[in-house]
């Protein structure tokens, strides 16, 4: 099974989401490729999270 992983990485000092890149992928090696990728294309890297658990993303609001 492979591992999901979240990348964060942005163009600006500090963060931005207006010139953000959030890329997920699926295996430690794909961290690597598009870290090389984001890097060389003048990203500075903000967060690389490892995916521990998926929840649910739908969201019942109660009256």
């Amino acid at each position: 099974m492979n591992q999901e992983y979240f990348i964060v990485a942005g163009k600006t000092e500090g963060f931005s989401y207006k010139d953000a890149a959030i890329h997920r992928v699926c295996s430690a090696k794909g961290v690597e490729i598009a870290l090389k990728h984001l890097r060389n294309d003048g990203f500075t890297i903000f967060y690389v999270s490892r995916v521990i658990e998926r929840i649910d993303d739908n969201v019942i609001e109660e009256e």
